[in-house]
Protein backbone atom coordinates (compact mmCIF):
# COMPACT_ATOMS: atom_id res chain seq x y z
CA UNK A 1 0.00 0.00 0.00
CA UNK A 2 2.53 2.39 1.07
CA UNK A 3 4.97 1.72 -2.35
CA UNK A 4 3.54 4.15 -4.61
CA UNK A 5 3.69 6.74 -1.69
CA UNK A 6 6.96 6.46 -0.20
CA UNK A 7 8.71 6.21 -3.43
CA UNK A 8 6.98 9.91 -4.14
CA UNK A 9 7.92 11.18 -1.14
CA UNK A 10 11.49 9.61 -1.74
CA UNK A 11 11.44 11.84 -4.89
CA UNK A 12 10.86 14.96 -3.07
CA UNK A 13 12.22 14.58 0.48
CA UNK A 14 15.23 12.36 -0.44
CA UNK A 15 15.67 8.24 -0.68
CA UNK A 16 18.19 8.10 1.82
CA UNK A 17 16.08 9.71 4.84
CA UNK A 18 12.61 7.94 3.52
CA UNK A 19 14.18 4.51 3.51
CA UNK A 20 15.97 4.72 6.85
CA UNK A 21 11.89 5.86 8.26
CA UNK A 22 10.66 3.40 6.50
CA UNK A 23 12.45 0.43 7.46
CA UNK A 24 12.37 1.45 11.13
CA UNK A 25 8.25 1.84 10.93
CA UNK A 26 8.37 -1.56 9.24
CA UNK A 27 10.43 -3.32 12.14
CA UNK A 28 7.94 -1.37 14.41
CA UNK A 29 4.96 -2.19 12.52
CA UNK A 30 6.52 -6.23 12.75
CA UNK A 31 7.45 -5.85 16.31
CA UNK A 32 3.45 -4.93 17.07
CA UNK A 33 2.52 -8.09 15.27
CA UNK A 34 4.70 -10.21 17.03
CA UNK A 35 2.73 -8.49 20.17
CA UNK A 36 -0.23 -8.97 19.46
CA UNK A 37 0.24 -12.57 18.89
CA UNK A 38 1.74 -13.23 22.13
CA UNK A 39 -1.76 -11.33 23.21
CA UNK A 40 -4.25 -13.56 20.98
CA UNK A 41 -5.39 -10.15 19.66
CA UNK A 42 -7.19 -10.66 15.78
CA UNK A 43 -7.70 -6.92 16.00
CA UNK A 44 -4.77 -5.66 16.86
CA UNK A 45 -3.30 -8.06 14.73
CA UNK A 46 -5.10 -6.93 11.64
CA UNK A 47 -4.03 -3.09 12.77
CA UNK A 48 -0.45 -3.87 13.50
CA UNK A 49 -0.52 -5.39 9.89
CA UNK A 50 -2.26 -2.42 8.11
CA UNK A 51 0.34 -0.41 9.40
CA UNK A 52 2.76 -2.63 8.33
CA UNK A 53 1.21 -2.06 4.44
CA UNK A 54 1.33 1.12 5.26
CA UNK A 55 4.97 2.08 5.73
CA UNK A 56 6.14 -1.20 3.85
CA UNK A 57 7.92 0.78 0.80
CA UNK A 58 11.34 0.26 1.50
CA UNK A 59 11.99 -2.27 -1.59
CA UNK A 60 10.55 0.46 -3.84
CA UNK A 61 12.84 2.95 -2.55
CA UNK A 62 15.71 0.78 -2.42
CA UNK A 63 14.89 -0.18 -6.28
CA UNK A 64 14.83 3.57 -7.04
CA UNK A 65 18.00 3.89 -5.05
CA UNK A 66 19.93 1.00 -7.50
CA UNK A 67 18.27 2.54 -10.04
CA UNK A 68 19.66 6.08 -9.76
CA UNK A 69 23.25 4.85 -8.86
CA UNK A 70 23.43 2.14 -11.24
CA UNK A 71 25.25 2.93 -14.75
CA UNK A 72 22.47 2.37 -17.79
CA UNK A 73 24.81 -0.71 -19.11
CA UNK A 74 24.21 -2.47 -14.97
CA UNK A 75 20.70 -1.13 -14.22
CA UNK A 76 19.31 -4.31 -15.17
CA UNK A 77 21.38 -7.00 -13.41
CA UNK A 78 21.16 -4.72 -10.45
CA UNK A 79 18.10 -4.82 -10.31
CA UNK A 80 18.40 -8.15 -10.72
CA UNK A 81 20.58 -8.89 -7.71
CA UNK A 82 18.07 -6.69 -5.35
CA UNK A 83 15.07 -8.74 -6.71
CA UNK A 84 17.08 -12.22 -6.18
CA UNK A 85 18.10 -11.28 -2.84
CA UNK A 86 14.21 -10.38 -1.65
CA UNK A 87 12.89 -13.40 -3.32
CA UNK A 88 15.50 -15.15 -1.33
CA UNK A 89 14.34 -14.13 2.01
CA UNK A 90 10.84 -15.50 1.01
CA UNK A 91 12.28 -18.89 0.12
CA UNK A 92 14.92 -19.12 2.93
CA UNK A 93 13.01 -17.17 5.56
CA UNK A 94 10.06 -19.91 6.55
CA UNK A 95 12.69 -22.70 6.35
CA UNK A 96 14.90 -21.01 8.83
CA UNK A 97 11.26 -20.22 11.17
CA UNK A 98 10.30 -23.61 11.18
CA UNK A 99 14.05 -25.06 11.92
CA UNK A 100 13.92 -22.68 15.00
CA UNK A 101 10.13 -23.32 15.99
CA UNK A 102 10.61 -27.19 16.17
CA UNK A 103 13.46 -26.01 18.65
CA UNK A 104 11.87 -24.65 20.81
Amino acid sequence: IGGPVLGELSDKFGRKKLLIIALFLTSFAYVLSAISVYMCSYLFFMISRLLSGMVGGAFEIAQATVIDVSSKKNKAKNLGYITMAASLGFVVGPIVTSLTTNSY
